[in-house]
């Protein structure tokens, strides 16, 4: 959301009822949360800066919304999690919604218009809890 990367703007549905909107958070998708077992972060394949522009400004305009648990009904005025980042990025003109149908994190990582770039996995040891984190380039 920033350039710094510090800030990002996103929907989550696990938090309060008046929490569950489109807001900008601080960005914390490294760290080690428990109930984040797994976390992978993709980029956009060629994109503009025109068009993260576009992103923004898209993202931006739809701060307040509520998230959709039915993900299917009430798409014009809610969202949930990766619905929210699908569109977002259309906005743009990049289509990172494989299927065409519900937007899944499956399906932005099977995008062509998508690639890895970090990817942390929880594994459960005999010594506990540890974490792979992987750092992957184009």
């Amino acid at each position: 959301y920033d350039e710094a990367g510090e800030k990002t703007i996103e929907i989550t549905g696990m938090l309060s009822p008046q929490n569950n909107v489109v807001r900008v958070y601080d960005n914390t998708w490294g760290d080690d949360i428990p109930e984040t077992p797994q976390v992978a972060l993709l980029r956009i394949k060629g994109i503009t800066n025109e068009q993260r522009d576009k992103v923004i400004e898209y993202a931006d305009s739809q701060k307040g919304k509520p998230y959709n648990f039915t993900f299917l009904l009430n798409r014009v005025n809610s969202y949930y999690c990766s619905d929210f980042v699908s569109r977002a990025i259309a906005h743009a003109g990049i289509n990172v919604n494989y299927d065409y149908f519900v937007t899944t994190g499956s399906d932005m990582i099977a995008s062509p218009n998508t690639y890895l770039v970090y990817y942390k996995e929880e594994i459960h040891t005999n010594e506990g809890i540890k974490y792979a984190i992987y750092y992957l380039v184009e």
